[in-house]
């Protein structure tokens, strides 16, 4: 009977670390989905803080008034404005090099022309010489 109660006892107790270490899985699994949930979470308040700065901010440009408007359109006009004679400086500019270029390159060809005719006259005057000096 001694030996009957200790089994049922054995019994009793290894069902209750089967059952323990169910628990324990389950806690487990239920610990991890409680982690990916609690990032998820945060990931999801990150983005809604910085949509929120970003909504703050394009608030902050919407024009409310219409002096505001006629504000706002007279700046970026200008900006605008400066902008085409920034790009028309910067194209008179390359035009300018161009032309300098241009010029540059009709000298450089002025010269080996120049440097070519030299070279043809100095070996013809050269020859001339010769036949004067060799004549005396």
């Amino acid at each position: 009977m001694l030996r009957k109660e200790i089994e049922n006892l054995q019994k009793h107790i290894e069902n209750n670390n089967k059952k323990k270490q169910e628990l324990e899985n389950q806690m487990g699994e239920i610990m991890t989905r409680h982690q990916d949930k609690h990032k998820h979470f945060t990931d999801l308040k990150a983005k809604a803080v910085q949509l929120h700065k970003i909504t703050v901010e394009l608030q902050s440009k919407i024009v409310k008034s219409p002096e505001e408007y006629a504000s706002r359109s007279s700046e970026l006009k200008k900006v605008i404005e400066m902008k085409k004679e920034e790009r028309q400086e910067l194209n008179d500019s390359i035009q300018k090099k161009k032309l300098q270029i241009k010029k540059n390159e009709s000298a450089q060809e002025l010269v080996k022309d120049l440097k070519d005719k030299f070279q043809i006259n100095s070996k013809d005057t050269y020859k001339q010489l010769n036949c004067c000096v060799s004549s005396y």
